[in-house]
């Protein structure tokens, strides 16, 4: 498994354990809908800015260092 479809596979486990939509998820990280939609597809191999992986961590309650790993 890819670092990036780590990170698509934590993100999507975690805004489906809170029970969030994209969009819901979207609305509570500032982070655009599309944004989202991509980085949790799996034809996507484009990794996210940090900045959007913090504001991800940060809505969902995810450790940002864990999940900024997968960026390195």
């Amino acid at each position: 498994m890819t670092k990036k479809e780590s990170l698509a596979r934590e993100i999507t486990i975690a805004r489906a354990t809170k029970g969030y939509t994209q969009t819901d998820l979207s609305n509570v990280s500032g982070v655009a809908k599309i944004t989202i939609a991509l980085i949790e597809s799996k034809k996507n191999k484009k990794l996210p800015s940090i900045d959007t992986v913090v504001k991800l961590a940060n809505a969902l309650d995810l450790n940002k260092e864990r999940l900024l790993k997968y960026l390195a």
